[in-house]
């Protein structure tokens, strides 16, 4: 009789039970509280779908009639209503609700209150614990939970959309990140609300974008879950349009996209700085997406966490036997990716950060010119030959995309003919560095700083060097030797001319002379900038940017050094300049400190602008967009793009006043 009422007649009214969930929504769901039972896509709404489906079916299928869900969805896809897959998915969703609800009932000793405690709180905590969830190496048994109820959820929610339409959920339209890339018919409104919680502006992009990454079979089941972690990670990232655009980017260039998700579910730090790189620069987007192994090697935290020697990048390069050139290049992309990766991901300080670029930059040369030395079949003969650094690295405080100031010198006991292969070898060291390859270039090699800059001969003898800075030298290339280092070579020939090198500096000069020589050379870079807008923008050559700090720096050093002899004062490094002047007396600690902040900051600036394209840039963008997810980048996800300039602008007036008050 139950039978003939329930399966022959038209028995169900879908109106009805819809009002019948709005009204249970209504009476036993709180605002902004999660229901393990009542919420949409929670137990009720699979439950009544199940039916729904068994009445539906049941008058022409007899094997569906059953009170039992599980049994029930078995046999709903034994008569071809539901797919293996989605039949599966729906049992899995329903253990989990089951599971969850018993486990609420346990932990509260109450049937009625099957809200779910607060994200993170304590008792979310036990609840988790209590299910089975243990702590994984990055997901903590609270967000295992909270993974699962908001994957399973979506899941029931797409269930009932595809059997009896969207309008059957209960309440004002709800959905997530799993939602969207599962459900085929999802409100426009809906869409923009959920693609808005994840910081998302390019929607119709970010839609296409998250479709392909979910593609379809079991690429898809792996992601779904996945989708839900990237969903909380891109509302911290400042630019997330950015970040999901080149995601689908690097997971089209992969042989098997499942692999890489379900690699990432195991590892959720993974996907925290795949993101977070992929958000953070340009460059370092097309890096990984051209090298898609670097990321499992970056992932390793050894990799990560540790500051690498020279000596360690030097043995790695020298142990390539083949294809030098492009296996040089791919190792130092791979290691300007590492540390980018500590400078994005951990916020490794830019002391740390510059001092790693720039051995990097040393290990490149120094096994450069060792394969150099082999080629012309000298690398077992004592070369009197020395490579000296200048500007940056010189001052080991190299950016992501300086060019290198090298200087080539050779010692008194070398022939004529020696002489010759001093100079070639300088050409090949520069050709090596610098020529384009299938793998890109390395390093702009600059070897204008030399005596007599383009004109003069491409490597000097120790005694011409000194002879050109004691008789021809003007006073800004003295200035340049401030951080002149010796690199690669014959380090000792090199130490050796430092010294000498000091000592010219160290020679009386008039204070006036040395200021106005300074000053003259920044009034002609700030003026060559145009308008005060044009000066405000660049925050390396325009008036307060990091030239100021670097010009007073040395401004200082040259005037103290000569009157006091002090070689102490004859520093190449800025920041360790910087506190040897305050530690000597001749700025006030305060001056130096905030000096150093300032440097630091403008210094951040700089490597967020260079770091996104790997360029030489130096000037903030006007475009709006552009400078928000800037402003996000260097002072956190929740920056203002106003605050940001007004910190700029407060620190370029600080080291200019800086400037004109102390070189003076």
């Amino acid at each position: 009789m139950r039978d003939e009422l329930l399966f022959t007649s038209r028995s169900i009214d879908l109106s009805e039970l819809r009002a019948l969930r709005r009204r249970q929504l209504k009476d036993k769901t709180l605002r902004g509280r999660l229901n393990a039972k009542f919420s949409p896509g929670a137990l009720v709404d699979l439950e009544y779908t199940v039916q729904i489906l068994q009445v539906t079916y049941g008058a022409g299928n007899p094997e569906v009639r059953t009170p039992y869900v599980l049994p029930a969805l078995k046999r709903l896809r034994s008569a071809g209503v539901l797919a293996a897959f989605e039949a599966k998915r729906i049992a899995d969703s329903y253990t989990f609700l089951h599971k969850l609800i018993n486990s609420l009932r346990m932990l509260r000793g109450s049937s009625e209150d099957l809200f779910l405690p607060l994200l993170e709180s304590q008792e979310y905590i036990h609840l988790a614990r209590r299910m089975g969830y243990e702590r994984s190496r990055d997901l903590s048994p609270g967000q295992q939970l909270y993974l699962d109820f908001e994957t399973h959820t979506a899941f029931i929610r797409t269930f009932v959309e595809k059997h009896l339409g969207r309008e059957s959920l209960p309440g004002p339209a709800s959905g997530n990140i799993v939602d969207l890339i599962l459900s085929e018919h999802l409100p426009g409104a809906l869409q923009y609300k959920i693609l808005e919680n994840l910081g998302l502006e390019e929607m119709e992009r970010a839609v296409i974008n998250l479709k392909k990454l979910a593609g379809r079979g079991r690429q898809r089941e792996y992601f779904v879950k996945l989708a839900v972690l990237a969903g909380d990670i891109l509302k911290a990232l400042p630019d997330p349009d950015m970040a999901l655009n080149n995601w689908e980017r690097f997971v089209v260039s992969l042989d098997r996209a499942d692999k890489h998700y379900r690699l990432l579910l195991s590892q959720p730090k993974g996907l925290e700085i795949l993101l977070s790189i992929l958000a953070g620069s340009q460059f370092l987007a097309d890096t990984l997406i051209g090298n898609p192994e670097f990321l499992s090697w970056l992932a390793i935290p050894g990799n990560l966490q540790n500051v690498r020697s020279e000596e360690d990048i030097e043995r790695e390069l020298c142990g390539f036997e083949s294809d030098w050139l492009n296996n040089m290049r791919r190792l130092r992309r791979r290691e300007i990716l590492r540390i980018a990766a500590r400078d994005i991901c951990l916020g490794a300080p830019v002391q740390e950060i510059i001092l790693e670029l720039s051995r990097l930059a040393e290990a490149v040369i120094r096994a450069t010119l060792a394969g150099i030395q082999y080629q012309e079949g000298i690398e077992d003969v004592p070369l009197n030959f020395c490579i000296l650094a200048l500007g940056k690295l010189g001052g080991s405080e190299l950016n992501y995309s300086s060019d290198v100031d090298l200087l080539g010198i050779y010692g008194d006991l070398v022939s004529g003919s020696s002489a010759e292969l001093c100079s070639r070898i300088m050409e090949k060291l520069k050709r090596e560095l610098s020529i384009h390859t299938e793998e890109g270039y390395a390093y702009r090699v600059d070897l204008r700083l030399r005596p007599y800059g383009s004109s003069g001969e491409l490597v000097q003898s120790n005694e011409a060097l000194l002879d050109y800075y004691r008789n021809s030298a003007s006073q800004w290339e003295r200035q340049a030797l401030l951080k002149i280092r010796p690199v690669a070579g014959n380090l000792e020939l090199g130490y050796e001319v430092i010294e000498k090198v000091h000592s010219l500096l160290l020679e009386s000069r008039e204070k006036r002379q040395i200021i106005e020589a300074i000053d003259t050379m920044r009034s002609r870079t700030i003026n060559s900038l145009g308008n005060r807008r044009s000066n405000s923008l660049n925050v390396k050559l325009g008036a307060g940017g990091i030239r100021d700090i670097e010009f007073l720096v040395q401004g200082l050093q040259l005037i103290y050094a000569s009157r006091k002899k002090d070689r102490k004062l004859l520093e190449g490094n800025t920041l360790n300049a910087l506190n040897i002047l305050m530690e000597a007396g001749y700025l006030p600690a305060a001056t130096a400190a905030q000096l150093s902040r300032d440097y630091l900051f403008l210094r951040r600036v700089e490597h967020s602008l260079q770091l996104f394209e790997d360029r030489q840039v130096h000037t903030i963008p006007v475009d709006h967009s552009e400078l928000r997810a800037m402003a996000r980048r260097i002072m956190g996800v929740g920056a203002k793009m106003d605050v940001f300039l007004t910190e700029l602008r407060d620190c370029q007036e600080r080291v200019r006043r800086a400037y004109t008050t102390y070189l003076n």
